[in-house]
């Protein structure tokens, strides 16, 4: 038996008659104008296994405690309503459960320990509420669980261990909490084979990120922004043959990220590590030229680090590329050209670079046309040729005039003469040798 409505209904439900449906097994609120509470008889509907009550903001109060009596129940879904109440320990009590869904219902309070006596329990979304304290250790008892949501809580501690346990885990997302402490490493050890993604942003967790996180081999999302990660091995990486979104902007990352692009670039599709100490080490301290092998990259954010040295003219082999950053960091030169490249036109691209020009921003100096720096080394130049030249001058003429004195006879002085001029020559020889390697240094 079902009884659906969808906008079709109004009242408080607090009047509404479940003891005239005891073989009720479907039960769906969508959408109506109910208002009131949801009233403890809603435990005489033992037979229930599909409770569903959504979109109703009116409906305010607390979870009845009596709905732990409905011991067929295999999906329970409250959401986007007016509770603000606690989730009940008599939750524990669902054993059937498979899918349970209080999301943006305003909870409050801890999630109780009693939650880890769902063992059947494959689907858990606590998303957009208000709960508080840690998340429990008993939640690594629902070893049946797939999908884990507790994004947009106050939830804080540290992760438990017990998560490790999860081993038919796809996808969990902690993001948005007060979550502290370290990732641990059991999150990617070999029982997290089908782990697909994984979301802890915008949460205050540091140390390192684990390097094992892709042991299982089918990640595909890491987002991880907006806390404290200090670094992590690019071996954290070299099984991530089928990842395509990474994002760890704004964290305290300085390690060293270069075998990410050479060793397994996969399908990544998108990668974010702005706002980081991103230097020395790192990259070798620059973009690097395998950077080309992400062939499906189409996001690619470096913005906010202290990276230098050149755009890789590899960069242009990016054939998918539409979004861009690699503002304010020490980059220098020309910024290399390619078909998808000319695409992107937001000269903020390459902002806060002082030493890199081209499209989009101002061209390059024409190396035909000299500067300023090049002109006066041409000066110099020719100074120079003027000191030497007038040295050599000097020094002919000293020996000239001293060697009448020396040498009287007309033999010895013929001879003195021929032997200044070859010394001169000598030395004119010497001194254009050398001016001519100058000259071809300074041209450099």
């Amino acid at each position: 038996m079902h009884i659906i409505f969808e906008a079709s209904l109004s009242g408080t439900l607090d009047e509404f008659d479940f003891s005239a449906f005891p073989q009720l097994k479907f039960l769906y609120l969508s959408d109506t104008g109910l208002y009131g509470t949801i009233p403890a008889g809603i435990g005489n509907l033992t037979s229930l296994v599909r409770l569903v009550i959504s979109s109703n903001p009116y409906l305010r109060g607390a979870i009845p405690r009596s709905i732990g009596q409905l011991k067929h129940l295999a999906v329970l879904r409250l959401t986007f309503l007016g509770l603000s109440a606690t989730l009940p320990e008599e939750v524990g009590n669902l054993t059937a459960l498979e899918d349970l869904n209080l999301s943006f219902v305003t909870l409050t309070g801890p999630i109780p320990p009693t939650i880890g006596m769902l063992g059947k329990l494959q689907e858990l979304r606590l998303v957009g509420n208000n709960l508080t304290g840690s998340i429990p250790m008993e939640i690594g008892n629902m070893t049946e669980l797939q999908t884990m949501f507790l994004q947009g809580n106050y939830l804080e501690g540290q992760l438990p261990g017990t998560i490790s346990h999860l081993v038919k885990l796809q996808s969990l997302d902690v993001s948005t909490n007060q979550l502290v402490g370290h990732i641990f490493p059991e999150l990617g050890n070999s029982s997290f084979l089908k782990l697909g993604g994984i979301s802890v942003a915008y949460n205050n967790f540091s140390g390192m990120f684990p390097s094992s996180i892709c042991v299982g081999g089918g990640l595909v999302m890491i987002s991880a922004e907006y806390n404290g990660f200090t670094g992590f091995q690019h071996q954290a990486f070299q099984n991530c043959t089928t990842l395509h979104y990474v994002d760890f902007t704004a964290n305290n990352i300085v390690a060293e990220l270069r075998g990410i692009f050479s060793e397994h670039p996969g399908e990544l599709t998108s990668m974010a590590f702005s706002q980081n100490q991103l230097h020395g080490t790192l990259l070798t301290g620059c973009i690097p030229e395998d950077i080309g092998n992400l062939v499906l990259l189409e996001s690619l954010d470096l913005s906010g680090n202290q990276l230098s040295g050149k755009i890789p003219q590899s960069l242009a082999a990016l054939k998918s590329i539409s979004v861009l950053n690699l503002s304010t960091n020490e980059l220098s030169g020309r910024i290399p050209t390619g078909d998808q490249l000319r695409t992107l036109t937001d000269p903020s691209i390459y902002s806060n670079n002082p030493g890199l020009c081209g499209v989009p921003l101002e061209d390059c100096i024409n190396s035909s046309t000299p500067t300023q720096t090049e002109k006066s080394q041409d000066e110099d130049r020719e100074a120079l040729w003027l000191y030497c030249f007038v040295a050599a001058g000097f020094i002919f003429g000293f020996w000239l005039y001293w060697g009448i004195f020396l040498f009287r006879s007309e033999t010895w002085r013929c001879a003195f003469y021929q032997y200044v001029d070859n010394m001169q020559a000598k030395a004119t020889k010497k001194m254009y040798s050398c001016m001519s390697c100058f000259q071809a240094s300074g041209s450099e």
